[in-house]
């Protein structure tokens, strides 16, 4: 947590303290009629705000689950066959027979020497730093069916 906003958290933590602490107060001096009024008063704003509050919540868990936990990569791998990445699609999808497995052919990738691949985009498909011997599908946020074949 930065420096401000532990400040800022404390600021807050106080002053709702001295807030419940001057409500008591007020309560208990108070006529018990007059402290019922209040207090239902007080409950229905309350009440009023939590809801806004939960609504605001779902919205922004919405929005990070559609930007963020649909990412899908494959990063530093070595694969004998084919990469599918298949993802958001609102029909049903046929790629076909899966190829038959092949060894992979070539050098072996250096130990340890190359530098770190760039990070994929947030909520993206990616494929980096792997050899694959077969093809590399990415089917990504079709409304409609989808069909491929080798």
């Amino acid at each position: 947590m930065t420096g401000w906003r532990r400040v800022l958290l404390w600021a807050a933590s106080i002053v709702g303290g001295v807030a419940l602490v001057a409500l008591g107060v007020f309560v208990t001096v108070t006529n018990p009629i007059a402290a019922g009024l209040w207090s239902s008063v007080l409950g229905a704003f309350i009440g009023l705000v939590g809801v806004a509050l939960s609504v605001y919540g779902i919205v922004l868990a919405r929005r990070a689950s559609d930007d963020t936990s649909t990412a899908q990569s494959v990063t530093d791998s070595t694969i004998s066959g084919d990469v599918t990445q298949v993802r958001r699609v609102k029909g049903g999808v046929k790629l076909g027979a899966a190829p038959p497995v092949l060894p992979i052919v070539g050098p072996a990738p250096p130990s340890g020497t190359s530098t770190p691949p760039a990070a994929p985009p947030v909520g993206g498909q990616s494929v980096i730093g792997s050899q694959v011997a077969g093809p590399v599908r990415q089917i990504d946020d079709v409304g409609g069916d989808v069909e491929t074949d080798r």
